[in-house]
């Protein structure tokens, strides 16, 4: 009896936490960092935009926990799942139901509140391989611990610097060893195109002709 009554409490726990507690909608509005990359993605409440050139509609069902965008013709599905304080947020490609969703959720639920209990902190949302994992971009910063590196402040020796031995001087304030600079015409540097967002974790098969991956968008 009183592990039915431990489980009934986790139960609508779980729930409140899932459609209650959070505004997934409004959570996911945010700029974000792709783990483990230097790329930002920037979700409003109408697309996913990797540049200002190239943005994904989307459409978010919070029940599901599914996401569906789409780029002309080309569409796709996911599923996603925050983090316990919504700082992070994953994504997995596929096509995925609402009561799939809920009992993974719940069994990764129930490891993350065991692993906060005991004092390890949140786990992360990933679904396993094959996910992306994105930060939101203020709390990347937060996690960002400048460690000082060895010899980065200069001793007293590097700053008092010796004095430079002066070559004589010509004529006219010269050098008289320094040889006549000749001034060389540069070729102009070749315009390098702008890395795009879009390339990190592009995987190289070839996605179908009505498909998009969150891999290709990401």
């Amino acid at each position: 009896m009183g592990v039915l009554v431990v489980l009934l409490a986790y139960f609508a726990y779980s729930s409140w936490d899932r459609w209650l507690r959070y505004d997934d909608a409004s959570s996911i509005q945010s700029q974000w960092v792709v783990e483990g990359g230097t790329g930002t993605v920037t979700i409003d409440g109408e697309s996913i935009h990797l540049t200002d050139a190239d943005a994904y509609s989307y459409e978010m069902d919070t029940f599901a926990k599914t996401l569906v965008f789409s780029f002309g013709d080309l569409s796709g599905s996911a599923r996603y799942r925050f983090s316990a304080d919504h700082t992070r947020l994953a994504l997995q490609d596929g096509e995925y139901g609402p009561v799939g969703n809920f009992f993974d959720d719940l069994g990764w639920g129930l490891a993350n509140l065991g692993s906060m209990l005991i004092g390890q902190g949140q786990l992360s949302p990933t679904f396993g391989e094959g996910s992306i994992v994105l930060v939101r971009s203020d709390s990347a910063l937060q996690d960002q611990v400048q460690e000082p590196v060895e010899g980065d402040a200069p001793s007293q020796t590097q700053q008092e610097q010796p004095a430079v031995d002066q070559a004589p001087v010509g004529d006219g304030g010269q050098d008289a060893s320094a040889e006549p600079e000749v001034a060389e015409e540069q070729p102009p540097a070749e315009e390098q195109p702008e890395e795009s967002i879009a390339e990190i974790g592009k995987s190289s098969g070839e996605p179908g002709a009505n498909a998009v991956r969150l891999e290709d968008l990401l």
